[in-house]
């Protein structure tokens, strides 16, 4: 009986170690750093104020996302449990947040290939607009920028995986509309059927007045 039992033991212990992903890979705290440089210097042009990096609470949380889309075929914005990116926060206990952002990038092996070069963050539209805290393309238009980033450089297999995550506590409109995209989102803060029914009701009372 007692060695049916620790069989048994053996068994379920095994079974967890596998259902558990073991990251084999390591993380670039250098790396990660000249990317907070590199940033700043990118808001610096433009007469921004610099990204804190030292929320600790924050950096954990990119460190995560960065082990997490390296086990994707084709990292996005969702979790591997198909949950969208930003319950990161609540997993790290990020604290309260009023806008929030994430950029990813896989395979450029250096902290300036990523941020600067031709495949790049700051060469695509987006996610340039999150490194220099740009929500014109939101209707109202609202500047609330970040105020902290995390930052992941995690290396695997000789591929390097990127994630910034941005956060600030600034002034947002409770309900707002993404131009591109038509999107609809509401501000975290305000979450709820009412904060879309106040938008609608609010919408049609200046087209009743005007």
């Amino acid at each position: 009986m007692l060695k049916k039992l620790s069989a048994l033991a053996l068994s379920l212990a095994l079974a967890l170690l596998l259902a558990v992903p073991a990251f084999a890979g390591t993380h670039n705290a250098n790396f990660a750093e000249e990317v907070l440089v590199l940033v700043n210097a990118e808001r610096a042009k433009v007469g921004l104020p610099a990204l804190k990096g030292n929320n600790a609470q924050l950096n954990a949380a990119a460190k995560k996302r960065a082990e997490e889309i390296s086990t994707m075929a084709k990292p996005d914005h969702k979790r591997p449990d198909g949950k969208s990116w930003e319950t990161i926060f609540n997993d790290f206990n990020v604290g309260t947040r009023t806008v929030w952002g994430e950029n990813i990038a896989w395979g450029q092996p250096t902290p300036e290939e990523v941020v600067t070069g031709p495949d790049g963050w700051m060469h695509s539209p987006s996610h340039k607009a999150n490194i220099l805290g740009d929500f014109s393309r939101y209707i109202p238009p609202f500047s609330s920028d970040y105020t902290h980033m995390g930052v992941a450089a995690y290396e695997e297999n000789g591929k390097y995986y990127w994630v910034q995550l941005f956060i600030n506590d600034g002034t947002v409109p409770i309900v707002y509309l993404e131009k591109e995209t038509g999107i609809l989102g509401t501000n975290p803060r305000y979450q709820g059927w009412w904060a879309y029914l106040l938008f609608f009701f609010a919408f049609g009372f200046v087209w009743m007045w005007f």
